[in-house]
């Protein structure tokens, strides 16, 4: 069985970004491979999930936009599950205030979250419904409100250790993967759409 060739490019966004994942966490920082299959692997399911979504609003042709939104949305979903697993004080601490409840900031991430959930979602629903070839979407822009609610998920999530010294010390300069994706988000709304078969979702 052959992959299209959009899912091949999604699988390989996914083990460049495992790669990088295993160097930043484990290699540099230190960070238990008791953590690979579930911590580490979440990473790679967010990035893939948002690189389809990016996808599915710069891509020509219906075909080629649905192949990438459909993968996107079940890396997302994984994200989401495994997101549900993890989200304890012992994973991540740093989304807890001593009374043991969400930061303001967690809080306001986490509701982005939701919310380019909740408008994937909506994408989804209205592409499945929709008949004509020339639009996969009934709202105006949407690819670009989910990729704004995904930039504030992840610019609250992870914002303030973007600024940490400590931080880009511990990790020996390299990025946080919530900085590159936060970059992929900007980039998908920045760009511009391919000309072909136009969607006013995008």
């Amino acid at each position: 069985m052959i992959l299209p060739r959009e899912q091949r490019l999604l699988l390989t966004v996914g083990l460049a970004v495992l790669a990088y994942a295993v160097l930043r966490y484990h290699l540099v920082k230190s960070v238990p491979w008791d953590h690979f299959p579930l911590y580490t692997t979440n990473k790679v399911f967010a990035v893939v999930g948002l690189a389809g979504l990016v996808g599915s609003r710069l891509a020509a042709g219906r075909e080629r936009r649905q192949r990438y939104g459909f993968a996107g949305l079940w890396c997302t979903t994984v994200h989401v599950l495994m997101s549900l697993l993890l989200m304890t004080p012992n994973y991540f601490g740093k989304f807890y205030s001593k009374s043991g409840h969400f930061t303001w900031q967690t809080e306001l991430s986490m509701a982005a979250g939701v919310l380019g959930v909740g408008f994937l979602l909506w994408l989804l629903i209205a592409t499945l419904k929709t008949e004509t070839q020339k639009q996969t979407s009934l709202v105006p822009c949407l690819a670009r409100w989910t990729l704004l609610a995904t930039a504030l998920h992840l610019v609250f999530m992870g914002g303030a250790g973007w600024l940490n010294r400590d931080d880009w010390t511990a990790a020996k300069g390299l990025p946080a993967i919530t900085l590159l994706a936060f970059g992929l988000a900007l980039a998908g709304m920045a760009l511009k759409p391919a000309a072909a078969e136009s969607d006013p979702a995008a």
